[in-house]
């Protein structure tokens, strides 16, 4: 029989609470309580949240299963939480994850930034470093526009990323045309330089989310992040612009579905990314 959690004996005299429903483990039980409570009003949006300490004396749960807890409501854009200055309810439904699906195509690859938006925080002219040179695969001291933003699903307020851009400066101009649901930069490449891109090169890993990010996007420290690397070449094999991004994973999902040729040789018929 599952474990339930429960306001323990020494805290049920002083407050009557409702035990979790008896499914799954325990810190999935106390996160389903936790979201009823937030939708039924007991925690309006901008209210502050119960600190851990608080959650574990109430539920009578230990302290690892209210973090558990909390890290998916913070991840799915329900709860923020900031150092030094407790949490804080930011909305009464989960962020509804972002997918794309991808017919395994250059064109339908090109169409993902189409259906994003990228909220341009700063900019300024950057010359790669050794460790920048690494992940662009391109020469140290060659210089670059980078663009540090928030990058949205169209039409949604709460971000899936934190991303830094890197155009090269002939580029510049397309700085400006970044504002609202605005077109992919790699259509404002082709519409406003002429400039088309001829492959995609793409890095996926695991990750944390880096100190810059945690703050932008109200995740605590040791967040978990999924690393996207894109980068767009010419036909010349010429780097034109990258990408590099730190998904929550909770907002963010890639699938990829296998199939085969007639011939039998297997290739990859759809991407999805959530």
């Amino acid at each position: 029989m599952p474990r339930t959690a429960k306001p323990s004996s020494h805290t049920a005299s002083r407050t009557a609470k409702r035990p979790v429903a008896a499914d799954g483990p325990l810190y999935q039980q106390l996160y389903q309580q936790l979201c009823a409570a937030i939708q039924n009003g007991q925690y309006p949006v901008h209210s502050s949240f119960p600190t851990e300490v608080q959650l574990c004396a109430q539920y009578g749960v230990s302290r690892h299963t209210v973090r558990e807890a909390t890290r998916r409501m913070v991840e799915e854009g329900l709860i923020s939480k900031q150092p030094g200055a407790g949490s804080v309810v930011r909305a009464t439904q989960p962020v509804v994850p972002y997918v794309l699906t991808s017919e395994s195509t250059f064109q339908d690859a090109m169409t993902y930034g189409d259906s994003t938006r990228l909220e341009v925080l700063a900019s300024q002219r950057k010359e790669a470093d050794a460790a920048l040179a690494a992940i662009l695969h391109c020469p140290q001291r060659s210089v670059w526009m980078e663009l540090t933003a928030m990058r949205h699903p169209t039409g949604q307020v709460s971000p899936m990323s934190y991303s830094q851009i890197y155009l090269r400066p002939a580029f510049a101009e397309i700085i400006a045309h970044l504002h609202g649901d605005h077109p992919s930069i790699y259509t404002l490449l082709k519409t406003l330089c002429g400039v088309e891109a001829d492959s995609i090169r793409q890095r996926i890993e695991a990750d944390l989310m880096p100190d810059p990010a945690l703050h932008l996007l109200r995740l605590p420290a040791g967040s978990p992040a999924l690393h996207v690397v894109r980068a767009y070449y010419d036909t010349q094999d010429q780097l034109l612009a990258a990408s590099v991004n730190w998904y929550i994973p909770a907002r963010f999902r890639m699938e990829t579905t296998w199939r085969r040729e007639d011939g039998g040789a297997p290739v990859a018929h759809s991407i999805t990314a959530r």
